[in-house]
């Protein structure tokens, strides 16, 4: 079992966008998409909150 299987996408989605953006990051989380089978949904929330994060211009 992975240590992430118990985590939800949004929890993903958080802790992969603050570590792009830091700790105190204000933003709104995406509706929850359909999910790649080959990751958990922390996983797969994880990797679209840093991407978002990575995008997101000041």
């Amino acid at each position: 079992m992975s240590v992430h299987e118990e985590k939800t996408w949004e929890d993903g989605y958080i802790d992969g966008y603050q570590s792009v953006r830091g700790p105190h990051a204000v933003f709104a989380a995406p509706v929850v998409p359909l999910m790649p089978l080959e990751k958990t949904p922390y996983e797969a929330g994880y990797e679209r909150g840093r991407d978002d994060a990575a995008k997101r211009r000041d």
